[in-house]
């Protein structure tokens, strides 16, 4: 699985920590009582609605998205460029910037529009903003649009084929 440079997602802040394990939680399938717990603990009663926001956002993706979208495992620092795709267009929303909220979208979606998907990245980046939770980091620079595949599913890398190097930093960072 292909990682961006060195960016890790601690470079855009506590918020995008959040909102990405959960996306990787919900991308893979699987056991979602610790970003709940995460999401409660930290937005209080606005968490389940950015939980059901993110839900919705995953959702979409996998279903109006005409490709595959690189997703690695919880709790991994790194970032594939699908992740820092769906962080800047948080950040975008965050910041109201509507056409590039628009850009992030249609390259994640392979060329495809999703008025569903586009309201929910809106919701969640203004619930985490509402909390004080900005999610800041590099700009990012998309390039041409990725080519439709068959696959509609989201990818998600858990590390287990090969070591990664994700697994390799993750474990030197705790």
């Amino acid at each position: 699985m292909p990682f961006v440079g060195t960016c890790s997602v601690r470079d855009f802040g506590e918020g995008a920590r959040l909102a990405l394990d959960a996306f990787r939680v919900m991308a893979a399938g699987g056991d979602q009582s610790a970003i709940v717990e995460a999401f409660d603990a930290r937005l209080g009663v606005l968490g389940r609605g950015a939980l059901g926001a993110l839900h919705i956002l995953v959702r979409e993706i996998s279903a109006v998205g005409r490709r595959r979208v690189a997703v690695a495992f919880p709790g991994c620092p790194r970032m594939t460029a699908d992740e820092l795709s769906v962080l800047a267009m948080m950040s975008a929303a965050q910041r109201r910037d509507h056409p590039m909220v628009e850009r992030h979208l249609v390259w994640i979606l392979a060329g495809r529009d999703s008025e569903t998907a586009r309201s929910a990245a809106t919701a969640i980046g203004g619930i985490l903003s509402g909390a004080g939770l900005t999610i800041s980091g590099p700009p990012v620079t998309l390039a041409a649009t990725p080519r439709a595949t068959n696959g509609l599913a989201l990818r998600v890398s858990d590390g287990a084929r090969s070591p990664s190097p994700c697994t390799d930093r993750a474990a030197a960072d705790s």
